[in-house]
């Protein structure tokens, strides 16, 4: 994108263009008049840009959810100025601090989780919050997959010692896989699961590393996956890898007609025959099974 928002302390959202980093908007977000004249903001916990990138969502401490519109650049630059970006919505609803939103993949909705397990439905075009969460069991959302709760990761609570605050962020990897999601505990834990992944007790990959809570996981468009420390002020890269065994070639297929030898004259002889297999890959010719080699940070895949 062109666009890269900051969410800082006290309720200040910074917008600078990508990738020059030239200032564009900088204004504190209050959720009301009053709290503007006492100049009471909370600080932003998580910030989202819709996927058309007409919209970003700003989730505050203050509980509130501030819904900016980013219009078209009127001035003949490409980038838009701070003319361009106005508040359009506050969405209110939530009984604790929102960690994390997420747009629909149409971007005329928007969801969030907090502290104390609320997970909250609005319309982005109205600011209305919808009540009937069975009417979003359908609904694509947009990619990467990164509220800590919700359907697709149920598995990651499957620990049994955790409760409600203890998985701090989530991120779903970039295709082509975009079928595994990292996360990161109050253990200080790094781990790794299938997405979607709707089950109780699934397997995960488990890493270590950090000294104290992991507070943000973010996946790179390669799958470079980058886990925040809280109090040990740390910053781990881990690399997504797969074994030999899984990124081998599928077998090649070895057809019935392909058994028939060249002095048959039947063209039908192969009916009644054995059904096609699977030829397995051998060493030298395929991918033998073979141990992937270790990183010094590495999360496998399971």
């Amino acid at each position: 994108g062109d666009l890269l928002a900051l969410g800082c302390d006290k309720g200040s959202l910074e917008i600078h263009s990508f990738p020059a980093l030239q200032p564009v908007f900088l204004e504190t977000l209050y959720a009301s008049p009053a709290a503007a004249s006492a100049g009471v903001a909370e600080r932003l916990g998580d910030l989202k840009f819709s996927p058309d990138g007409r919209m970003l969502a700003a989730a505050s401490w203050d509980q509130m959810i501030y819904l900016l519109h980013i219009g078209d650049s009127h001035d003949g630059y490409e980038v838009p100025t701070g003319d361009d970006i106005t508040l359009h919505r506050i969405l209110s609803g939530n009984s604790s601090t929102p960690l994390s939103v997420l747009f629909s993949a149409n971007g005329q909705y928007l969801t969030s989780c907090s502290k104390d397990g609320q997970i909250l439905f609005w319309n982005t075009g109205t600011g209305s919050r919808s009540k009937a969460t069975s009417a979003f069991r359908d609904t694509r959302w947009q990619s990467p997959w990164t509220l800590p709760m919700g359907w697709p990761v149920i598995g990651v609570w499957s620990d049994r010692s955790y409760d409600t605050s203890d998985v701090k962020s989530l991120c779903q990897a970039s295709a082509p896989d975009d079928n595994y999601v990292a996360s990161g505990d109050d253990k200080g834990q790094v781990k790794l699961f299938r997405f979607p992944n709707p089950y109780l007790d699934p397997q995960c990959q488990v890493a270590g590393g950090h000294a104290a809570f992991v507070t943000k996981v973010r996946f790179s468009c390669s799958n470079l996956l980058a886990s925040l420390g809280g109090d040990d002020s740390s910053i781990i890269l881990w690399t997504l890898e797969r074994t030999l065994e899984d990124a081998r070639p599928p077998a090649r297929l070895v057809h019935p007609w392909s058994r028939l030898g060249a002095d048959v004259d039947d063209d039908y002889a192969f009916l009644g025959g054995a059904s096609a297999a699977s030829q397995p890959n051998v060493r030298g010719g395929g991918y033998p099974p073979q141990a992937p080699t270790p990183a010094s940070a590495a999360a496998q895949a399971p």
